[in-house]
């Protein structure tokens, strides 16, 4: 019990479903997905873009599970977790899909300047 295997750390109790071992200085992001069904809205934060949007699409997430498909729309990225965590709270504090909308349309440099914020958006 508690030995390592491969880099994984086994925990009795639980069923973790990667590595349990800190993911260390690995950049976090925050996303925006549009459900192609209903136009609504998804905001998320995650270490892996393209791991994350695939599990929306495929239905393992219950908050997004109703909007399949949805279309990725904006990528900020952020050097820790806390930083993408405040920068989420920040977006759904808006509450308001025009708020959004016209924050597709910004450029990561405008927004970062504004708000005094470090980031890099793609998409």
């Amino acid at each position: 019990m508690g030995e390592r295997l491969n880099g994984i750390q086994e925990v009795r109790g639980s069923t973790p479903l990667g590595s349990t071992r800190l993911s260390g200085n690995m950049p976090h992001f925050v996303y925006i997905l549009q459900s192609d069904s209903s136009g609504r809205y998804y905001i998320g934060t995650t270490d892996n873009v393209k791991r994350r949007f695939s599990q929306h699409n495929a239905g393992y997430s219950k908050a997004t599970k109703a909007g399949v498909p949805w279309v990725l729309k904006r990528v900020e990225k952020f050097p820790t977790l806390v930083e993408a965590r405040r920068r989420k709270a920040q977006i759904k504090r808006m509450k308001s899909s025009v708020w959004i909308t016209r924050l597709l349309g910004e450029r990561a440099d405008e927004i970062g300047r504004v708000r005094g914020l470090r980031i890099q958006a793609t998409v």
